[in-house]
């Protein structure tokens, strides 16, 4: 994980990524996810 203009970036094998309404957004999986560090808002899913 790292920090970047104020987003966490993580980056590994994710099976989903959930967001704050508990909807998973990457069903089919992710290889990177951006969280804005302010508000924990998922930014962007790839």
């Amino acid at each position: 994980m790292k920090r970047e203009n104020g987003q966490i970036i993580a980056n590994g094998n994710f099976l989903g990524v959930w967001n704050g309404s508990g909807k998973n957004i990457a069903p089919q999986g992710a290889s990177s996810v951006r969280v804005d560090a302010k508000t924990g808002t998922v930014l962007r899913v790839q």
